[in-house]
C-alpha cells in the first residue's frame, strides 16, 4: 500500500510518498519526500519537514508542477495515443473482425 499525502492549490504541503525507491511519478528530494513503507518515524519526520521548511516545499512543488504540466500536456497526452493506436494497428493488420 502506498502513502501519498499531497495538498494541492495553493497549500505548502508537498507529496510524502511510502514508494520505496525513485519511481516516475515522485523524485525524493525533488518533487516530494519519499519515506519507507509502514516506518511511522520516517512518516512523521517527513511530515514535520514538509510542515516547517516552507523554502523546500516551494522549490519540489514548482519542480513538481513543472514535472506534471511538462509530462502531461495535452500535446504528450496525445502522442502517447497514437503510438498506442498504431501498434493496434501493426498486431490487427490484414485481421478481418466478423461479428458473431
Amino acid at each position: 500500500m502506498r502513502i501519498v499525502l499531497a495538498a494541492r492549490g495553493s497549500a505548502h504541503l508537498r507529496p510524502i510518498s511510502n514508494a520505496l525507491q525513485d519511481c516516475d511519478v515522485l523524485n525524493d528530494g525533488i518533487e516530494g519526500i519519499i519515506v519507507k513503507a509502514r516506518n511511522v518515524d520516517q512518516i512523521a519526520q517527513a511530515m514535520i519537514r514538509a510542515a516547517t521548511n516552507r523554502e523546500e516545499n516551494e522549490r519540489m512543488g514548482h519542480t513538481a508542477y513543472d514535472r506534471g504540466t511538462k509530462n502531461n500536456s495535452c500535446g504528450v497526452f496525445v502522442g502517447r495515443l497514437l503510438v498506442i493506436y498504431e501498434m493496434v494497428l501493426e498486431k490487427t493488420a490484414g485481421v478481418i473482425f466478423r461479428a458473431s
